[in-house]
């Protein structure tokens, strides 16, 4: 079965930029410390921890927006908090692939890409000089030369390679023992999205695939394929 991660209902994420300047009380803090995500713990569940829960949150601290969730605001914070161990946990992004609760997994994942995106862009790759965010539009433009960068787009594709009742699964080096996935991989400049499914399958499991075509995840939910 295929599970996307961004199945998220009844929860609501919008990307939208939307200039803000405080953090309300109900706001949602991320906070990551290398490849992990700080969260509340309460009983068996995990929470995103909102301001009125950190309470070593500092106020003069450098901020940003990222989207909202439920239509509350979500921002990222650079200064490390101070909280109760006994509370909060780290959790590793690559956990988030299996994550029980999918709208924190996708929240996290999209919150780690954009703070990844903001940390690469601190000083401007055309004159070296430190950037800064646009408070009007989700972007980081350069003081000095005005050079202006904005998120960076990776189109890329996904493949289930099937025969009969079979599909073809593939096992990383870097995988723990039970993990497989489907084929996938990003698009060269220039490339049509089939012909990166033709050179990716080639690459990775060394087959010239054909008979392409695009198909619903759901298709694919409803069989029950062995694996090749």
């Amino acid at each position: 079965m295929v599970i996307m991660i961004n199945e998220i209902f009844p929860h609501r994420f919008n990307n939208q930029f939307f200039e803000i300047n405080g953090i309300g009380e109900d706001d949602y803090i991320l906070y990551y410390n290398k490849n992990t995500l700080l969260l509340k713990t309460n009983g068996e569940e995990l929470e995103i921890p909102r301001k009125k829960d950190i309470l070593g949150l500092p106020s003069t601290g450098e901020k940003t927006f990222l989207f909202t969730l439920n239509d509350m605001s979500c921002f990222l914070i650079w200064d490390c908090p101070k909280t109760d161990n006994t509370q909060f946990i780290y959790k590793e992004t690559s956990s988030f692939r299996t994550f029980k609760q999918q709208e924190i997994a996708w929240v996290g994942i999209v919150g780690f890409q954009l703070m990844s995106w903001y940390s690469q862009n601190r000083f401007c790759g055309k004159c070296g000089a430190k950037t800064k965010e646009k408070s009007d539009e989700r972007a980081i433009v350069c003081p000095s030369c005005s050079t202006i960068v904005f998120p960076k787009i990776s189109p890329a594709i996904i493949v289930a390679i099937v025969c009969n009742d079979k599909i073809l699964l593939a096992h990383n080096s870097s995988f723990a023992n039970s993990r497989y996935s489907l084929i996938a991989g990003y698009a060269d400049i220039g490339e049509s999205l089939e012909e990166t499914v033709i050179r990716e399958v080639k690459e990775e499991v060394g087959l010239n695939v054909k008979n392409i075509r695009y198909s619903l995840v759901s298709d694919y939910k409803s069989n029950n394929f062995n694996w090749l």
